[in-house]
């Protein structure tokens, strides 16, 4: 599943759900993330859409996206599930109320 919107037709539900919706509230956050919430954040949902990382480690020099390659290496034993629950969790921490957003959106 590389958790793009879901198809006409098949409707997603449980936690493929809530991970669409936390990506959505954390996207749409005015709240200024630490850098260690937007590594583990994106280290989530890479190891959730992705799988394990992938490609070789970025040089020195390329600080920021050798952090994040490093943090998403962290994750390769985790199971695309545990990164979606893991993604949701800490969404719910960085963005409380995505949940309630999510489902109001469900009722309109």
């Amino acid at each position: 599943w590389g958790g793009g919107p879901a198809k006409e037709g098949h409707e997603v539900e449980g936690l493929d759900a809530d991970f669409l919706q936390a990506r959505a509230g954390v996207k749409g956050t005015a709240k200024k993330l630490s850098r260690s919430q937007e590594l583990q954040l994106y280290a989530y949902l890479k190891q959730a859409t992705v799988g394990p990382v992938k490609g070789p480690r970025p040089g020195i020099f390329d600080g920021w996206a050798r952090a994040k390659w490093d943090a998403w290496a962290a994750l390769e034993k985790m199971t695309a599930e545990g990164a979606k629950a893991k993604y949701c969790a800490l969404a719910s921490d960085v963005c409380p109320g995505w949940q309630l957003n999510a489902r109001a959106d469900l009722h309109l």
